[in-house]
């Protein structure tokens, strides 16, 4: 789905790496800014996904509920 949804263009498809498309920057951005909040505590994040995604089915395995992505800090 993301793919699909995501194709590049031609002209970001050439060289060594990949951009960011406008559709996912602010995502993106609320992304970075909840895991730089991770200290070592127990907490979780609950971002909403970009419409795109907002529809896809519910897999709570990987986090994803009700529209959003549950993101919590790894603690081996």
């Amino acid at each position: 789905m993301f793919q699909e949804i995501f194709k590049s263009s031609e002209e970001s498809a050439i060289g060594s790496h990949t951009t960011v498309q406008p559709k996912m920057g602010e995502f993106m951005k609320a992304f970075e800014s909840a895991k730089r909040e991770f200290d070592g505590s127990p907490k979780a994040w609950y971002l909403p996904l970009p419409k795109e995604f907002a529809e896809m089915d519910d897999d709570v395995e990987r986090g994803i509920r009700d529209g959003e992505l549950r993101i919590t800090e790894y603690l081996p």
